[in-house]
């Protein structure tokens, strides 16, 4: 297979995921295309397997796309702090990384999160 020939790098559950996922890729340099996010239409009439949305990218970017996406859903996942948020030692709030001050308490950042 040439390093060029596009491979299937992701099944997405529906058309919004695999269009977050491409995002995703192509935010971090991989250039990504969903496949057959219009068969969505079809749920009843063909096997969930078969209308599941895919993202596909070059084989030379698959690697470095199976390590995005898990980075990716890692971050997304219920409960999941992303090492750039920080926690306030005021009251415990997460915030994002380009607060310097807590949404919640207005408590200055530290740095020591």
């Amino acid at each position: 297979m040439a390093d060029s020939e596009p491979r299937e790098v992701y099944s997405a559950a529906n058309a919004q995921e695999a269009h977050f996922i491409k995002t995703a890729l192509e935010e971090a340099g991989v250039e990504a295309h969903v496949v057959g996010d219009h068969l969505q239409n079809a749920v009843g009439d063909l096997p969930a397997v078969a209308i599941a949305p895919r993202v596909w990218v070059n084989a030379e970017n698959f690697d470095r796309a199976r390590t995005i996406i898990a980075d990716t859903q890692a971050r997304h996942q219920p409960g999941a702090t992303p090492a750039s948020q920080w926690k306030c030692a005021g009251c415990s709030e997460t915030n994002e990384p380009s607060f310097e001050i807590c949404w919640n308490c207005q408590a200055a950042r530290s740095g020591k999160e």
